[in-house]
C-alpha cells in the first residue's frame, strides 16, 4: 500500500509540474481578462461622467469567473483526453491516471475559484474603495463548489461519451445542451412557479448534476478500450 501511494504521489507530482505552465498561462488569461475589463470601464467613466462610475459594478468578477470557467472546461478536455492517453500508454495504469488527472483538474479549479476571489476583492477595496456592486460576494458556498466541479465533470462526461460512442456521441451531448438551455424559458412559458420551484432546488440540484455527470463520464473513461490495454 505504501509503495502504491508514493507511486502515485511521484505520477501526480510529476503530472503537475508539466503542467505548471499550462496553470500560469491559464491563470494569466483570467488577470488579463480582469485587467482588460477593468481597463475599459476605466475609459469608459473617463468620458461619460456619472453619479455611477461603471467601475463600481462587478463586471470584472464576473467575466474572470466565467473565464476561469471556460478556461478549466478546456483543459479538464485536455486532461481527460490526450493526457489520460499518454499517461496509459507510458504504462500508467487506468484507475490511477484516472486518479491523477481528477486531482489535477479539481486543482485548477481550486485555483480558479481562489484566483477570482482575490481580484474581485482587489477591485472592492482598492478600485471601488469598497462602494462597489460585487456580484461575486453575492454566491453561496454551493455556488463555489460549482464552480471548481461543474466545468471538470462536464468536460469528464464530454470525452466519456465521445470515446465511447465517437461522433453520435458528441451530436447527443450538443443537442442535450441545446435542451438544457431552453429550458427556464419553457419553465417561465407553462408556469412561473416551476421556474420558482427550479432556482429554489439549485443549490441540491447542480452539485448533484456535477456529481453524476463526473462518476458518468469516470465509468465511461475507465471502462473505454479496457480490453485493449489491459489496465
Amino acid at each position: 500500500m505504501k509503495n502504491k501511494g508514493q507511486t502515485f504521489a511521484r505520477t501526480l507530482g510529476s503530472v503537475l509540474q508539466l503542467n505548471t505552465k499550462s496553470m500560469a498561462i491559464q491563470a494569466g488569461v483570467q488577470v488579463a481578462v480582469w485587467a482588460l475589463t477593468v481597463g475599459i470601464l476605466a475609459v469608459v467613466d473617463g468620458f461619460i461622467q456619472s453619479d455611477s462610475p461603471a467601475l463600481f459594478l462587478g463586471l470584472p468578477g464576473i467575466f474572470t469567473v466565467c473565464a476561469g470557467a471556460i478556461l478549466l472546461f478546456i483543459e479538464g478536455m485536455q486532461q481527460f483526453n490526450m493526457d489520460f492517453v499518454v499517461q496509459i500508454n507510458f504504462g500508467i495504469a487506468r484507475r490511477r491516471a484516472l486518479q491523477v488527472g481528477w486531482v489535477a483538474v479539481l486543482g485548477y479549479g481550486v485555483v480558479t475559484a481562489v484566483l477570482s476571489a482575490v481580484l474581485e476583492a482587489f477591485w472592492y477595496f482598492v478600485l471601488a474603495g469598497g462602494q462597489g456592486e460585487s456580484f461575486l460576494c453575492r454566491i453561496p458556498a454551493w455556488g463555489w463548489l460549482c464552480l471548481v466541479l461543474m466545468p471538470a465533470a462536464l468536460s469528464a462526461l464530454a470525452v466519456g461519451v465521445m470515446h465511447r460512442f465517437g461522433a453520435k456521441g458528441g451530436l447527443v451531448l450538443w443537442l442535450s445542451f441545446m435542451v438544457l438551455c431552453q429550458v427556464p424559458q419553457l419553465l417561465e412559458i407553462t408556469s412561473k412557479n416551476a421556474l420558482e420551484l427550479l432556482a429554489d432546488m439549485l443549490p441540491v440540484f447542480l452539485p448533484l448534476v456535477g456529481l453524476a455527470a463526473a462518476v458518468v463520464g469516470t465509468v465511461l473513461l475507465y471502462r473505454d478500450n479496457a480490453a485493449v490495454t489491459n489496465r
